[in-house]
Order: C-alpha cells, then sequence, then structure tokens
C-alpha cells in the first residue's frame, strides 16, 4: 500500500512505527516526498507529507491515510491522524 504512494513521489523519505489503534497492532509510515505530475497533467510538483496506518484483522487488510502540502502540514497531519486513530474494527 505505501509502494503506490512512493511510486508517485520523488526525494521519498519514510519512518515505520508499530502502534496501536482500536485494539489493534497497525503499521504506521510517516512519509515526505515530492509529488510526481500525472501524464495528463492533473497534478503539479508538490512536497507533501502524509500518515498511513496499515493493519489486518483475521483475513481483513486495511488502510487509513491522510496528506497535506508541506506548507499546511504542521497544522493538518495531527488533527487528521488523531482521527484516524478513533478506528474500530466490529
Amino acid at each position: 500500500m505505501i509502494g503506490g504512494v512512493e511510486r508517485r513521489r520523488e526525494n521519498w523519505a519514510v519512518e515505520k512505527t508499530k502502534v496501536e489503534v482500536g485494539g489493534r497492532t497497525m503499521i504506521r509510515y510517516a512519509w515526505s516526498g515530492v509529488t510526481i505530475p500525472a501524464s495528463d497533467g492533473a497534478t503539479q510538483r508538490a512536497r507533501v507529507r502524509g500518515v498511513m496506518l496499515v493493519g489486518v484483522d483475521g483475513a481483513v487488510g486495511f488502510m487509513l491515510s491522510t496528506q497535506d502540502a508541506e506548507a499546511h502540514a504542521a497544522e493538518s497531519l495531527p488533527l487528521c491522524e488523531r482521527s484516524l486513530r478513533t478506528f474500530r474494527m466490529k
């Protein structure tokens, strides 16, 4: 899952840690990079940062993700990650 984000970024950096969310052990990826423009011109180059939480529960795999432009990430990512961490499996 994180590989798909990495393929669309240059100057890639990622930090991987284990976290507990909703009673599940998940892998947390905190990443940063520069977007690679799409062939149709839909994406402009921009410095971005994000957080991805990846987990497995039995036969179900899941991914929770957020990202923002570097200029706004310091303010937005902590708020967004707090929201991601409210995730619960039934």
